[in-house]
């Protein structure tokens, strides 16, 4: 039927959600709208045109748009098969939430082919998982983070994993919490955009986070989830690398905070 009502596209919390009328449950979350309203055009098919309606967030409706799956590259949306979006090749963006996992326990157990370290800028070792990560691993890391020389606030450095069951490490200097007025938000998406730049380039199918930045450095924790999951969606619609992240929470409550950010019943 030409014109009915197919997917709304609202925004909620600073996340646009796809959803199909009659249907309980999201079809997707993305950090853009564009991307949202591209979902929904692929998710509609090119049997019929969709009607896709723009909530903009406080029930009453910015706009309703009529368009087949042949339209959407000339109404300057990304696509499945852009392959500029990112600067790389993209996927399908139902793709996405499949490539992310969660888990709680000691990430130093992960056998996968890096894991993240939420190191200090000396690469020196510390408390947490800093430490942990250290101690599991053995002199040769620490050796080896002597030899790099440090690593700014946002920035990463990859090493070998030595005695961990991970092939290797990658660290990342997190932002210490001031109050939010010193660029920390800022700070914190740059350290997973660097560890996601190295896996992309390394091509590591699988790699592992913790929660940067929540511990003694103060990052509020639900915030810090929020910007951790949006950020790795983002890389993950438009790299192939890492094809698979977990997230690791030490504690529940941390596992809640990524729940949440993730749209995942508790």
């Amino acid at each position: 039927m030409l014109g009915r009502h197919i997917y709304r596209v609202r925004l909620i919390e600073q996340v646009w959600i796809v959803t199909k009328d009659g249907e309980a449950g999201s079809q997707g979350r993305f950090p853009r709208r564009e991307e949202a309203i591209a979902e929904a055009v692929w998710l509609a098919g090119s049997d019929e045109p969709a009607k896709v309606t723009i909530d903009n967030g406080d029930g009453t409706i910015a706009e309703e748009l009529l368009f087949g799956i042949d339209a959407v590259d000339e109404l300057g949306l990304i696509s499945r098969t852009d392959s500029s979006f990112c600067g790389g090749p993209s996927m399908a963006f139902s793709d996405v939430g499949r490539r992310i996992s969660l888990t709680s326990g000691d990430i130093t157990r992960l056998k996968v082919d890096a894991i993240v370290n939420a190191a200090n800028a000396s690469l020196l070792g510390g408390g947490g998982v800093d430490g942990a990560i250290h101690r599991a691993a053995g002199p040769g890391l620490l050796a080896e983070c002597q030899a790099i020389g440090g690593c700014p606030t946002g920035e990463a450095r990859l090493t070998g994993g030595y005695l961990l069951p991970a092939s290797h490490v990658i660290h990342t200097a997190g932002p210490i919490w001031r109050g939010g007025g010193a660029g920390e938000r800022q700070l914190l998406e740059t350290c997973y955009r660097s560890c996601l730049t190295i896996a992309q380039a390394e091509q590591f199918p699988q790699i592992a986070f913790p929660a940067i930045a929540t511990g003694i450095y103060g990052f509020p924790r639900e915030e810090a989830a929020q910007i951790a999951v949006t950020t790795v969606a983002e890389h993950l619609a438009g790299w192939d690398f890492p094809e698979r992240v977990i997230f690791v929470c030490f504690d529940p409550a941390t596992l809640q905070a990524y729940q949440k950010a993730l749209g995942r019943a508790a």
